[in-house]
C-alpha cells in the first residue's frame, strides 16, 4: 500500500527535476538561433581624411628682398677649384680691396666727347701693403641715395674686368700709385658734381671673395 502510493510521487518528483535541469542549459539549436538573431556591433569607421590646405597665392608669399640685396654674385671658386698657395707666400695674396680716392674723373676722347670715368683699385695683402691681384673684377655703378641706410639707388651699369692674364694685369697696373687703373666706358655722361656709388667685387681661385664700396662725386 505504501509502496504503490510512493511510486507515483517519486515519479512526479523525478520529472520535475528533469524539467528544471533541462531549463538551466540552452540547447545547441537555441544557441544558434540566438546568435543569428543578435544585432552585430557597429563597425568602427576609419577617421576622415584631413581637409586639404589651401595653396598660397602670390599675395600670400613673402615679398622678395630689396633689389640691393640681390646683387650679381660673381662665381666663387669651389673648394675643388681653389688652388692652395703654400706658406709663407699666401701672406702676399690679396686680403682687402679699396676704391682709391682718385676714382670719379671723367674720361673723354680726342674730340672732347665723354667716354666714361676712371676707377682706381688698391689691393692690400695680409700685411696691409699694396700687392698684385690675379682674378676677376666686377664694377657696379649706382645713383647715390641720400639719407638712407643703403646709399645705392638705381643701378646705372656693370663692367667686368679680367686680371688673370699676366700681360693684361700689368697693363692696368699703375706703379706710381701702386693701384689698378680702369677707364670704364659709360654711354651716358656723368653729371659734374653729381654723387654716385661704386661697388666692386673681386673673385680669384687663390683667395676668398673681396668687395668694396665708395661714393664719389664726378669731376671734370
Amino acid at each position: 500500500m505504501n509502496n504503490a502510493a510512493t511510486s507515483p510521487i517519486a515519479t512526479a518528483v523525478a520529472l520535475v527535476m528533469v524539467v528544471a535541469l533541462t531549463g538551466c542549459y540552452a540547447r545547441p539549436d537555441e544557441i544558434m538561433r540566438q546568435h543569428a538573431s543578435a544585432t552585430p556591433p557597429p563597425l568602427a569607421l576609419p577617421p576622415p581624411d584631413p581637409a586639404p590646405q589651401p595653396q598660397a597665392g602670390p599675395e600670400d608669399r613673402p615679398e622678395d628682398p630689396p633689389s640691393y640685396i640681390r646683387l650679381p654674385d660673381p662665381a666663387q671658386p669651389s673648394q675643388q677649384q681653389r688652388q692652395t698657395v703654400p706658406e709663407p707666400l699666401d701672406r702676399l695674396l690679396p686680403g682687402e680691396i679699396t676704391i682709391h680716392p682718385f676714382t670719379g674723373a671723367r674720361t673723354v676722347d680726342q674730340a672732347g666727347k665723354p667716354l666714361g670715368f676712371e676707377v682706381r683699385i688698391k689691393v692690400l695683402d695680409s700685411y696691409g701693403d699694396p700687392t698684385k691681384a690675379f682674378g676677376e673684377l666686377l664694377f657696379m655703378l649706382y645713383d647715390y641715395k641720400a639719407q638712407s641706410e643703403n646709399p645705392r639707388g638705381n643701378r646705372l651699369g656693370t663692367w667686368p674686368e679680367h686680371l688673370m692674364d699676366p700681360e693684361k694685369n700689368q697693363l692696368h697696373w699703375d706703379p706710381i700709385s701702386q693701384s689698378y687703373k680702369f677707364n670704364l666706358r659709360y654711354n651716358k655722361q656723368l653729371s659734374v658734381g653729381h654723387r654716385y656709388v661704386l661697388e666692386v667685387y673681386f673673385t680669384s681661385p687663390f683667395t676668398e671673395r673681396l668687395t668694396a664700396m665708395r661714393d664719389f662725386t664726378a669731376d671734370q
